[in-house]
């Protein structure tokens, strides 16, 4: 549909925003789950940032601290293995720590998306995206 410059038109630019959200979310999380799957720290690491920035506007403000000390403690890790993260160094233990600090964002992240109904929902007083 293209916006026509009228109020009648208002929901139905509503419906096509949260269109556009849609896609945009859903390309970040494939973006997230090839790279997850691949052991692509550095792009997993990326797109989670990413989808941070797509949803941070539906957290609260102390959601958003949570978030950015989980980010800090995700660094921490990323430069404590930080030859895992550049895949310098296939140490299996030091692979699997780097993977459990990366993914405790990613489940984070995911479970502020369930609470604040971003998956949708298919009920008709859905707000979800």
């Amino acid at each position: 549909m293209v916006y026509e410059d009228n109020n009648s038109n208002s929901s139905e630019l509503a419906y096509d925003l949260r269109q556009v959200f849609a896609v945009i979310v859903g390309r970040i999380l494939d973006k997230i789950e090839m790279a997850r799957e691949d052991k692509n720290f550095p792009e997993w690491f990326k797109q989670l940032d990413n989808l941070f920035i797509e949803i941070n506007m539906k957290l609260i403000a102390k959601e958003r601290i949570m978030y950015n000390n989980l980010y800090e403690e995700t660094i921490n890790e990323i430069n404590k293995y930080s030859n895992v993260y550049r895949n310098l160094n296939n140490n299996s233990a030091e692979v699997e720590k780097l993977y459990l600090a990366i993914r405790k964002l990613n489940l984070w992240l995911g479970e502020m998306m369930e609470k604040h109904r971003l998956y949708g929902s298919r009920m008709s007083d859905d707000d979800g995206l």
